[in-house]
């Protein structure tokens, strides 16, 4: 079996994951890692027995053949347009981008160096959300009428472990919106491959942060189906995603665990986030996307109707 070299730009909470989906799995040779702190890189080396790291972006790109970009939200287009104009394959963590412009720019980028282009929207790879897909296609639902989509995490609130304060900076483009909100607006899309004809949103915040800490949207999609989004950064974690059709209802709920990617904490677990790393790796292998994988195009879609729901949304003061 070919194998490929893979670097992690970016060794925060959920670059740590992908280092140890990317041990576990056949098809790689080496596994290399970025990062700006020196401190955190040797600390990772001695963990995983990572022998080559990098504080230069170029560097790792350099000397990778496939990169795993999960830097803050703000970083991605960056690091990703690096990554393909040197012609390598990119996986970039969601949102792939903070504004459609560069997500445009970068699909537009990987179609003219044919490489893959990628986005860890990893909720596709759950097994109860693939189910939930499954029964609704089949019927058995009937017509598709009314979605219900919720994604709390606990957020700045009492137990979060991310590492870093980028999660609350308007700088580096967080939000609980654009944080929770990419996910279940990608599976969305990806259960119902529709066109969203309009978009409406509320933002509220209860601590003094730069950002919204929840949003409430509802999406118009085609075939008249509507879908409702909490999304929020609560004490809590609760996930769920429940269809409403003229014969029946499906819900599928999926128990967030954040706490599993602390580095102290790391287990051996082949969840929807390895099935998705995987799914990436088979994909540089095969030369195209391998199903449900995020590709590029996916990514830019979910970018658009974030942006839009920003713009039609004030934050209160």
């Amino acid at each position: 079996m070919k194998e490929i070299s893979i670097g992690i730009i970016g060794c925060g909470a959920i670059g740590l994951k992908h280092i140890q989906n990317f041990s576990s799995m056949d098809g790689i040779k080496e596994i290399m890692i970025c990062d700006a702190s020196e401190k955190r890189l040797n600390f990772i080396k001695r963990k995983f027995k990572i022998s080559k790291a990098f504080t230069s972006v170029e560097d790792i790109v350099q000397n990778s053949d496939a990169l795993c970009i999960s830097t803050p939200n703000s970083l991605h287009f960056t690091h990703a347009l690096e990554a393909i104009n040197a012609g390598k394959d990119v996986l970039v963590e969601k949102p792939m981008t903070t504004i459609s412009s560069d997500a445009e720019k970068l699909v537009e980028e990987a179609e003219k160096r044919k490489v893959i282009l990628a986005v860890g929207c990893q909720k596709r790879f759950n097994k109860d959300y693939q189910h939930l897909k499954a029964t609704i296609h089949q019927g058995r639902i009937g017509k598709p009428i009314f979605v219900r989509a919720r994604m709390l995490i606990e957020g700045p609130y009492r137990g979060w472990k991310a590492i870093g304060d980028w999660w609350y900076s308007k700088e580096f483009g967080s939000g609980a919106l654009i944080d929770t909100g990419s996910h279940m607006i990608d599976l969305i899309l990806w259960i119902f491959p529709f066109s969203v004809t309009r978009v409406s949103g509320f933002l509220g915040k209860n601590m003094d942060l730069p950002v919204e800490e929840y949003a409430f949207c509802i999406l118009g999609l085609e075939n008249n189906l509507t879908a409702i989004l909490e999304l929020g950064w609560f004490t809590k974690n609760d996930e769920k995603l429940e269809v409403v059709g003229t014969m029946g209802g499906i819900e599928a709920k999926n128990k967030l665990g954040f706490r599993d990617y602390l580095v102290s904490k790391l287990k051996l677990n082949k969840d929807e986030w390895y099935f998705q790393d995987r799914a990436f790796v088979m994909s540089v292998l095969r030369r195209k996307i391998v199903p449900p994988l995020s590709t590029g195009m996916d990514g830019l879609k979910v970018v658009r109707i974030v942006e839009r729901i920003y713009e039609q949304s004030q934050l209160p003061q």
